[in-house]
């Protein structure tokens, strides 16, 4: 009867370690698939932060190229007015002096 129910224990102590190594090797499955999805959406956000960072450099330059064209027409417009006036001031001048001749 002692060796039936030291059997019986080995056997259920047997069965015990078995059934918890399936639930460490269970819950480690688990904990893995978990760190792996955080781990997927870490990097997808870190993707669309670093997509939003680039678009938003691409804009600024975009809007300074668009500035800097802006400014330089301008500059291009008064270069050509301030010569337009220079030269009516010159015809002004000439006109005058040849009626003071």
């Amino acid at each position: 009867a002692d060796e039936a129910e030291a059997r019986h224990s080995g056997q259920l102590a047997s069965a015990v370690i078995s059934a918890v190594a399936k639930a460490v090797a269970e819950a480690k499955s688990e904990a893995e698939a978990r760190f792996e999805e955080q781990l997927a959406l870490a990097l997808c956000d870190t993707a669309a932060a670093t997509e939003a960072r680039h678009a938003e450099r691409l804009a600024l330059a975009v809007a300074k190229a668009k500035a800097e064209t802006a400014a330089e027409t301008e500059a291009r417009a008064a270069a050509k007015h301030a010569e337009q006036l220079a030269s009516a001031l010159s015809e002004t001048a000439d006109e005058a002096e040849a009626r003071h001749s």
